[in-house]
């Protein structure tokens, strides 16, 4: 009786490892992602801060940013919001990660 009460323990114990390592993993990826879209944001300002430094406008639309300055994303990865109040007003971005659904 006692040995199988060890063996429990041990399995329990194991368990509580791996439980504990793959919920470790999950929040890395979280926190990676989130990383990503905040580092995409920030590219995306400093995009339309050059722009309006170098040619007097901030842009009125994101796919200008992408076609001009180099701004590369997975529109499959992210939601990009883009909006301007004017030419000579900072635009406001937000970027949001998408969540997968596996089909």
């Amino acid at each position: 009786m006692k040995v199988y009460r060890k063996l429990i323990i041990n399995a329990l114990v194991v368990l509580g490892v791996i439980g504990y390592i793959l919920i470790s993993i999950n929040n890395l990826n979280h926190d990676m992602k989130d990383e990503r879209a905040r580092r995409l944001k920030v590219s995306v300002e400093n995009a339309a801060v050059t722009c309006f430094a170098i040619e007097g406008f901030y842009p009125d639309s994101l796919d200008y940013l992408v076609d001009n300055y180099h701004i590369v994303y997975d529109p499959k990865e992210y939601h990009v919001f883009y909006e301007t109040k004017g030419a000579n007003f900072k635009p406001r971005v937000e970027v949001i990660g998408r969540s997968y659904e596996k089909e």
